[in-house]
């Protein structure tokens, strides 16, 4: 098996560790407790209510700023995830669109 692991910036119940192990079967890659994050307004989004699931809850997600004052710092979670369970991932957070993060 591989050690390489793909990173995953997270924010509410995500947040919450205890909820990994109803999707997450390999323990190669454990998350990263308490890694705290910051996304930098200068990657041009912002939080917003902008996800409706098919049970009826709205939940929290990020958007691109439309007008570029609109942006803002994010905060949440860095944790990491073994590639094999990236799907499971998914499935977890189904409807949701993954975005890839600026490293600078």
């Amino acid at each position: 098996m591989s050690d390489r692991c793909d990173y995953v910036f997270g924010f509410g119940s995500i947040m919450d560790t205890s909820t990994h192990a109803t999707w997450q079967t390999s323990k190669s890659c454990a998350p990263m407790l308490g890694s705290v994050a910051t996304i930098s307004k200068r990657f041009g989004y912002r939080r917003q209510w902008n996800f409706r699931s098919d049970t009826g809850f709205t939940a929290l997600g990020v958007s691109r700023a439309e007008r570029e004052g609109d942006s803002c710092d994010i905060n949440g979670v860095l944790f990491r995830i073994p590639p094999s369970e990236m799907e499971n991932f998914d499935r977890r957070e189904a409807g949701y669109e993954r975005i890839a993060i600026p490293l600078d």
